[in-house]
């Protein structure tokens, strides 16, 4: 084995023994250490980078809105509700400036104050307060909503540590119960919850602005205007109705008489313009102050003008009536022998309220006769009458702008029964709303048009520009405008002598019709016992109508005939805003009273067609009448009769022929009733055209062809 030696120095010395650098036990630990200090240094360097890129980069949006909030908070701008006028633009509902107050818990020294405070001042329970006030992390909590003047000083007088006040806006009603119904209310935070100011909320309410609330070093706040979260909002439109507060408040006024008087469940007023179907007063009672709408019974914020169904009585005699007329069927002199005060119907008996022998289609009107509205409708059949009924609105909504409106209920002939003609004639076996009913009577009054009834007039933007403005809408032709005249002076009498008497006002031509309807017991069926709607419908003056007033009492106590209790409220309502300056029709003053006695000369009287009729039943019909009959011949049936239709006067003869064999000559009566007459008489007959009895024509064999002509 070779022994290493140590090499010779150049100067012949030699080097000493050295270690490795390496493998030097004394140096390893020192590199170490450094090492590991550059790799700490290192990582540290890492996770403050990687943290300044989560900060900076990733999570740097959320840092930003955080460090942001510290000093600038995004604040709703409230928009300013808009107002609701009348059509004189007197203000229904308004703004004014209200107070609240909130509280900063943790600023609140005296809790026991606060709390006794609320609850003696502004009703607050203070088991309901507490909890929120004592809750851990809670900033701010409302103490009271816009509260009342006398209410606020009452509270600053205490000044309370922690609570403060805030600036909001209130909603106002300044005539207060006045037209609740159609106005509503709105909540706490100007929400509308009833009427228009629920059904219109969003076009009221406007839109909301934001803006930036800055504050400095010293802590105080300013707006930054510039700032590109900044929006203005925009105030809201503003409505403007039809309704006139003169005439509404005469309507409230008497309404809320007429339900105490009577002892009523409730009533409901209508006034409109036949001419436009514009509502100018609309009232239920009993009604609510909007101001405190939450303190009354929920039953009370209903609009049942517009929500109630009802089955609308002898009112609803018009329609069966128009129908008639506007047919040919019936002229108002024609006659219709009324069975002395009954009918029977599919085993059915349906009275009258009195009795009553031959009456003319007039007088069927102006007594209300069941019985001869009931015979009327035999003629017309089924179909005609529900195809009036529509025409006239009835089973449809009226596109009315208010809330919760309700269509009512006329069904289709096909789910009748074999009573249901008679029943739906005199106004059973339906329902309809009051602004259906009050619509209906419109377009009786103005001619024959259905128009589409309206409550607001205008809409204006927060700038005032009128950006909406209702226009009249006729929705169809009901009858013909001969029809409804005829219809019209027809129900003059009904005031003038029949059974509205109590509506009559001298010196005004009135035109109306009464209603008592039994109600129906949606529980056991069938009618309650003892309970009754009183109605009353008219429009005036008659020869040019420019208001219809409908009344309407729910079951009164008492007296419950429309013409007893509904007829004087129309009269009374009518008579007060014949007087105020906005109304439409111009006054007349009444007659002189005469100073000497009445004529004692008796009317004379129109002779009715009898053609067709049993001998028997036309003499006795001319007997009721004052009248002398005078037949000639054998026949069972009147073929002949002179005079036809014409006036005459009291104790006069009519000269009736009854020839064997023979068909009656129904020449130039309504084809509807000439057939109704023969199928009575069982002859055979055959129809052609349409409208009056133009032609007649024996046939072979026997039966009568006839040719109608309009």
């Amino acid at each position: 084995m070779r022994t290493h030696r140590p090499r010779p120095m150049t100067n012949g010395a030699t080097f000493p023994h050295r270690r490795s650098q390496r493998h030097d036990p004394a140096i390893m630990p020192a590199q170490i250490r450094v090492r590991v200090l550059f790799l700490a240094a290192f990582c540290l360097w890492l996770v403050l980078v990687s943290r300044l890129v989560k900060i900076q980069v990733i999570d740097g949006e959320n840092y930003r809105r955080i460090a942001m909030s510290q000093h600038q908070t995004i604040l709703e701008l409230p928009s300013e509700r808009g107002a609701i006028y009348d059509s004189k633009l007197n203000p229904m509902a308004l703004n004014m400036p209200a107070t609240s107050y909130y509280a900063v818990p943790e600023e609140i020294t005296d809790t026991t104050g606060v709390l006794q405070a609320f609850q003696r001042w502004c009703d607050r329970d203070p088991q309901d307060l507490y909890p929120r006030l004592a809750k851990p992390g809670v900033q701010f909590v409302w103490l009271s909503r816009k509260v009342s003047p006398t209410v606020e000083a009452r509270i600053d007088s205490l000044h309370l540590a922690g609570v403060y006040k805030f600036e909001e806006r209130s909603r106002r009603y300044p005539f207060h119960r006045l037209a609740s119904h159609v106005v509503g209310f709105t909540g706490v935070d100007n929400q509308g919850l009833s009427g228009l100011e629920s059904k219109y909320n969003d076009l009221l309410s406007g839109k909301a602005g934001k803006a930036v609330f800055q504050r400095d070093v010293h802590g105080k706040g300013f707006f930054l205007t510039n700032n590109p979260f900044y929006q203005q909002p925009q105030d809201g439109s503003s409505l403007i109705l039809t309704l006139d507060t003169t005439i509404q408040s005469i309507v409230e006024t008497e309404l809320r008489t007429a339900v105490e008087r009577t002892n009523a469940h409730h009533g409901m007023v209508l006034v409109m313009d036949p001419r436009t179907s514009d509502v100018l007063a609309m009232a239920n009672y009993p009604d609510f102050d909007p101001h405190a709408a939450t303190d009354t019974p929920l039953e009370y914020h209903r609009n049942r003008c517009v929500t109630d169904q009802i089955e609308p009585g002898s009112t609803y005699k018009i329609v069966a009536a128009t129908a008639a007329l506007e047919e040919g069927l019936f002229t108002p002199e024609d006659s219709l022998f009324c069975e002395m005060g009954y009918i029977t119907i599919s085993d059915r008996k349906i009275r009258d309220t009195k009795p009553h022998g031959w009456l003319s289609f007039r007088q069927i009107l102006e007594k209300s006769s069941n019985v001869g509205v009931i015979k009327i409708a035999q003629q017309l059949q089924s179909d005609r009458l529900y195809e009036y009924s529509r025409a006239y609105g009835f089973g449809a909504l009226t596109g009315i702008e208010l809330p919760s409106e309700v269509k009512g209920l006329v069904r289709s002939p096909r789910e009748w029964s074999m009573f249901s003609l008679a029943s739906v004639s005199i106004g059973q076996e339906l329902s309809v709303t009051p602004l259906q009913l009050a619509n209906a009577f419109c377009a009786l009054a103005n001619g024959g048009l259905l128009m589409e009834p309206h409550i607001i007039k205008e809409i204006r933007d927060d700038q005032g520009n009128v950006v909406y403005q209702r226009q009249p809408k006729v929705i169809r032709q009901v009858a013909s405008f001969e029809t409804v005249r005829t219809l019209s002076d027809i129900l003059v009498g009904v005031v003038e002598r029949g059974t509205g008497k109590k509506a009559h006002i001298p010196g005004i031509l009135i035109a109306g019709k009464t209603g008592t309807a039994q109600k129906s017991d949606p529980i056991q069926g069938g009618y309650k016992p003892n309970a009754y709607v009183a109605s009353f419908a008219g429009f005036l003056p008659a020869d040019d109508p420019k208001l219809v007033v409908l009344v309407i009492l729910d079951e009164p106590k008492g007296l419950y005939y429309g013409g007893d209790v509904a007829a004087p409220v129309f009269k009374t309502i009518v008579t007060k805003i014949l007087h105020t300056p906005s109304c439409p029709v111009p006054v007349v003053e009444p007659p002189p009273m005469a100073e000497t006695a009445p004529s004692q000369v008796p009317e004379s009287i129109n002779v009715p067609d009898l053609r067709g009729l049993p001998i028997q039943q036309a003499t006795q019909h001319l007997q009721q009448l004052g009248l002398t009959a005078q037949v000639t011949g054998d026949g069972l049936w009147v073929t002949h009769q002179t005079p036809l239709q014409k006036r005459v006067e009291p104790g006069a003869t009519v000269a009736l022929t009854a020839e064997v064999d023979r068909v009656p000559d129904l020449r130039r009566m309504p084809l509807r009733l000439a057939l109704s007459r023969l199928h009575q008489a069982k002859i055979p007959v055959q129809v052609k055209g349409s409208g009056l009895v133009h032609q007649q024509k024996q046939l072979t064999g026997g039966g009568c062809l006839l040719i109608g002509s309009l």
